[in-house]
């Protein structure tokens, strides 16, 4: 009888280790979707606020990223971010009133993206 105490104690406890496993990751996927969804993403350092861009007649990523680089980053890296956020890829072409988000970080020594905002 006690050995069927045991068994059953550690089904019980095996479980609630479960549902406390995929409490946590619902609540870091919840956190996570929110943040995307809601435009803000912290990447340590800084905020990166996403804003949405209506993309004119001569726009291209190249011109976009250059405009939005900080003095530690690397353009080539900064459209890889535009593309994934945006689920382009590098052969796709930008045409003219396509809605795209950019990704800015809301620093105060760098805020010099205007932008033609949605």
């Amino acid at each position: 009888m006690n050995m069927r105490k045991d068994k059953k104690s550690k089904s019980v406890l095996h479980k609630i280790n479960i549902i406390i496993c995929f409490a946590v990751l619902t609540i870091i996927m919840t956190v996570s979707v929110a943040n995307h969804l809601f435009g803000k993403i912290n990447d340590g350092a800084n905020i990166t606020q996403l804003i949405s861009y209506k993309i004119s007649a001569g726009d291209n990523l190249w011109m976009l990223a250059n405009r939005i680089i900080t003095k530690n980053e690397d353009v080539r890296d900064k459209i890889i971010a535009i593309q994934n956020i945006n689920g382009l890829t590098a052969t796709q072409q930008l045409h003219p009133g396509q809605i795209i988000q950019i990704p800015v970080r809301s620093t105060e020594d760098n805020f010099r993206f205007t932008v033609n905002r949605h």
